[in-house]
């Protein structure tokens, strides 16, 4: 087995173990880029997970280009692009 083949499994499995003892414990964890926090809700936060820019400023010019609508109900409001 290759060190990085190794070193990754070692990465995955200890942020397996970290991400499961955090939901198991509500508490918040992280490792390397990647953190799940249990505040105010449970969600997960990935650093850098996209690391090309012009992508990214791409992908944003398309989505200002739709047309979004506004859809409620009593409990919870949220625009939709039809």
């Amino acid at each position: 087995m290759s060190l990085s083949l190794s070193l990754s499994l070692s990465v995955s499995i200890c942020l397996s173990v970290s991400l499961s003892l955090s939901l198991s414990l509500s508490v918040s964890v992280s490792v390397g880029s990647v953190e799940l926090d249990c505040e105010p809700f449970l969600h997960c936060k990935i650093s850098n997970f996209v690391q090309n820019q012009s992508f990214v400023q791409g992908l944003q010019e398309e989505l200002l280009q739709l047309n979004f609508n506004s859809k409620s109900n009593d409990l919870y409001k949220f625009l939709q692009v039809l």
